[in-house]
């Protein structure tokens, strides 16, 4: 439950309530990158107050801090080395989650206060939204330099239609019954009638990301 709450913190921190000001900000200013890490902190407190010990609040401080010392150590590499690509995203990434997975391991087992179905769902959903954008775009630029990629998270309309639809491909392999059969013939249209490479790949991957998510919740919710 420890892992499940921080995660959920750190989704909504770095993806989320993250906007895409801040996140060019951060690679500038060390207190935009302070205040940031504090969101991190802030949520954490919220979503562990039922479990507040020393112990915990210390965990909360010191994953704060790493939050800070890794989001400056990728600006350093993005100035630096003007290297701002896909496996940077995932090093980035990796990192945090290492860090609140080595947390989670040395604390006990916590009593939860949210149905680990409902835990199960709230990050799952929220996988398929801002952060499936962030890893689409990224991916998008390492592959297709030539395409309009920043078009992926600027265009309003466009972002959130392909957040519905990966929200209705995670449905589908949520209800129960065989109706996950229908989304690889759902995207294959989908991919068929896009003009633009770039949303093809969009639509495609997207998808596929719901998909993986969606074959994972079923099988993680059977276990339950």
């Amino acid at each position: 439950m420890l892992f499940s709450l921080l995660l959920l913190a750190h989704l909504l921190t770095d993806f989320t309530l993250q906007t895409i000001k801040m996140a060019q900000l951060k690679t500038k200013s060390r207190l935009i990158t302070a205040a940031h890490a504090s969101i991190f902190g802030l949520l954490s407190f919220v979503f562990l107050l039922p479990y507040l010990s020393r112990f915990i609040g210390g965990c909360i401080l010191l994953l704060t801090i790493l939050h800070y010392l890794v989001d400056r150590a990728r600006a350093y590499i993005i100035e630096r080395f003007r290297c701002n690509n896909l496996l940077l995203f995932l090093m980035d990434q990796g990192v945090h989650l290492g860090f609140i997975g080595l947390i989670a391991f040395f604390q006990e087992p916590l009593l939860p206060y949210i149905d680990k179905r409902l835990m199960a769902y709230l990050v799952g959903y929220l996988l398929v939204t801002h952060p499936s954008i962030i890893f689409i775009y990224y991916a998008a630029k390492d592959l297709l330099p030539h395409s309009n990629h920043s078009s992926l998270i600027l265009d309003n309309r466009r972002k959130y239609l392909t957040i519905v639809e990966r929200g209705v491909c995670l449905s589908l392999f949520l209800l129960p019954g065989h109706f996950y059969l229908f989304v690889p013939v759902l995207t294959t249209i989908r991919v068929l009638l896009e003009r633009d490479l770039l949303y093809k790949f969009n639509v495609g991957t997207g998808n596929l990301i719901a998909a993986a998510i969606g074959l994972y919740l079923r099988l993680f919710l059977n276990e339950v």
